[in-house]
């Protein structure tokens, strides 16, 4: 009886870590190593673009950071640039500051590319 139990308790938690091991194989298969910490909202459907933070003539608020972790699996900017803006949206920003793209230098990883941006939001104006 005991084993019964023993063996239910193996299967139940091999059974998680199916779950999650799919979900980690799904992120690495959407490519999207990108890391934010800040603040989440509503998420949005459009989202204003700059590639230098005097650009912004509203004023605004920074809702957190993104960057993107150093890796060379996407083969183009381009595609870290449309990854980014889709994270942008899904955590509710209204703006995304993109700073200058870094080449690595970590002997590990041939042409890698660090993108760090600043999700932003808009302050409302007071009257």
């Amino acid at each position: 009886m005991k084993h019964r139990f023993f063996l239910l308790f193996l299967f139940i938690g091999l059974q998680s870590c199916a779950v999650q091991l799919e979900g980690i194989e799904l992120y690495r298969e959407m490519q999207t190593y990108i890391y934010y910490l800040g603040e989440n909202r509503t998420p949005t459907s459009d989202l204003d673009i700059y590639f230098d933070q005097f650009a912004v003539e509203k004023e605004y608020l920074v809702m957190g950071t993104l960057v993107n972790r150093e890796t060379n699996e996407y083969k183009t900017v381009k595609n870290w640039k449309e990854a980014f803006i889709k994270r942008a949206k899904k955590v509710g920003g209204e703006g995304i500051i993109f700073e200058p793209l870094q080449m690595s230098f970590n002997p590990e990883c041939e042409k890698c590319m660090l993108l760090n941006a600043k999700v932003i939001r808009y302050v409302a104006a007071a009257n």
